[in-house]
């Protein structure tokens, strides 16, 4: 499960940004940064519908267009795009999920601020009633110093 937080990479980003920019830092206009990340991913988890260990692979492309404006606020519009299969390491279940969404981050600036985030991936089961959510929590803090005091990635599934 730990290597499904390389997907967030992009997201601890944005954190390293609002990190070294010094809370008094001010911009005479808006500093823009774009960027665009696909990364394979592969991770075992428990199905908690049947206690089985499900095997996944998948990738998760994420875009994301920032903007630091003239008064420190981040402004952040991130558009995610994952898939994933898997197999009961069992008894040779399939499973898939995937998921799109886009969403938009505003932090007013200047620090200290705080960001938290929870997404739902819901993982269907061919021909078994076996589907479930992984729900992921994400969860970011930044002192008044601009500092990162706080990164939390936190991952649960439920039984559907």
């Amino acid at each position: 499960m730990k290597k499904m937080i390389k997907k967030l990479a992009v997201l601890g980003g944005l954190t390293l940004v609002l990190g070294v920019m010094p809370a008094s830092m001010t911009f005479a206009s808006a500093f823009v940064v774009s960027t665009n990340d696909r990364a394979d991913v592969s991770f075992v988890t428990t199905n908690p519908c049947t206690g089985e260990a499900v095997l996944f692979n998948g990738e998760i492309h994420e875009t994301f267009h920032s903007t630091l404006d003239a008064n420190s606020g981040a402004h952040v519009i991130e558009h995610y795009n994952e898939r994933f299969t898997g197999v009961g390491l069992s008894s040779g279940a399939t499973y898939s999920g995937s998921d799109t969404n886009q969403q938009v981050i505003n932090l007013p600036g200047p620090p200290p601020s705080e960001f938290t985030m929870v997404r739902d991936l819901m993982i269907h089961t061919r021909g078994q009633d076996n589907d479930f959510v992984l729900r992921q929590h994400v969860h970011f803090t930044v002192n008044a110093n601009g500092e990162a005091t706080a990164t939390v990635f936190d991952f649960e599934a439920e039984c559907r």
